[in-house]
């Protein structure tokens, strides 16, 4: 039995199929809670480091960043400190806000249709992941060309990535991919319901045709 579906029973819920489908599709499972909170945690630590460092005054390198000034926020700068003064620039941190959101419910998404059995591996399934694969490639070869180039206070500029840091990055490349797949599986649904509302008409009208020429009489 899957550690989940026994939590759940716990709970008074019975996992399985039979379960998953009666399932609302707010209701979450465990798996994808945790999977889900550890990445927020991951984001916040790449985003936020020296803030969180406020609160633990052991660590030399973050009081000395504290002292000399610090730029945080990903993908793009959006906080600035240096002593007791601050400077927060709300654009980017609108942008910040959206894209974490985003590629949380992206992660949610993913995750949960591997709970449920929904994301089953077919041809379609495979080129989207060697798709996501290669947009993830691609930015990480992009991102490690970029250096950081401290801002005005109030501007903005983006945060490059630090790959060293691979506990903070590993969960943010798996949510950026998430989101890719994601946009590229609605994409694909909204592609297919569009063409089938635009066919839809014409085998109508073809039974249609054929009902008047059958009931028409016969010379």
């Amino acid at each position: 039995m899957h550690p989940f579906c026994a939590i759940g029973r716990s709970f008074g819920y019975d996992g399985g199929m039979d379960a998953n489908e009666k399932r609302p599709w707010y209701r979450l499972h465990w798996g994808t809670v945790l999977v889900v909170f550890f990445v927020g945690v991951a984001w916040i630590g790449e985003a936020f480091p020296c803030t969180i460092g406020r609160f633990m005054p052991s660590r030399s390198w973050y009081a000395s960043q504290i002292r000399l000034g610090y730029v945080e926020g990903w993908p793009m700068a959006c906080l600035q400190a240096k002593g007791s003064a601050t400077w927060i620039n709300a654009p980017a941190l609108a942008v910040d806000c959206a894209l974490a959101l985003a590629c949380l419910v992206a992660v949610a998404f993913v995750t949960e249709s591997l709970e449920r059995g929904d994301l089953r591996f077919r041809v379609s399934t495979m080129l989207t992941i060697v798709a996501v694969l290669a947009a993830l490639c691609a930015f990480w070869r992009w991102n490690s060309q970029q250096t950081f180039d401290y801002p005005l206070p109030g501007d903005s500029a983006y945060n490059p990535i630090d790959f060293a840091i691979w506990y903070t990055a590993v969960p943010i490349y798996f949510a950026l991919g998430c989101l890719v797949y994601a946009v590229i599986r609605l994409t694909q649904t909204a592609a297919v319901r569009s063409i089938a509302m635009l066919i839809a008409p014409f085998p109508r009208r073809l039974k249609r045709t054929v009902a008047r020429r059958g009931d028409a009489p016969s010379r």
